[in-house]
């Protein structure tokens, strides 16, 4: 759980917001999805977003 929270961290992710996220999605994910529940893949599909939605919902930037 850690090394994930540490993830969240270099990804500049909300780890709860994350967690919540993946929570919500792992019941009907494919095991071949599995690594879209990564941080990373988090943030991008927070980049993308829906049309209309608040695209930083979820995340922080870290300061530079």
């Amino acid at each position: 759980m850690y090394s994930f929270m540490a993830t969240c961290k270099i990804h500049g992710v909300n780890p709860q917001k994350w967690l919540e996220w993946v929570l919500t999605r792992l019941p009907g994910c494919k095991m071949s999805e599995i690594d879209s529940l990564l941080p990373a893949r988090y943030k991008a599909t927070l980049a993308e977003g829906p049309p209309g939605s608040d695209q930083q919902t979820g995340w922080t930037s870290t300061p530079a």
